[in-house]
């Protein structure tokens, strides 16, 4: 079990248009492109 790698796995979202997205919802996504970077 010592050579075992986890597999990677893409995170998707859809979401509408940046103009209509609220605020809070902005900020949740850059702060998980951040942590995700």
């Amino acid at each position: 079990m010592r050579d075992a790698q986890p597999q990677l796995l893409g995170v998707w979202a859809l979401f509408p248009t940046a103009r209509h997205l609220p605020t809070r919802v902005t900020v949740l996504l850059n702060a998980l492109k951040q942590a995700m970077a």
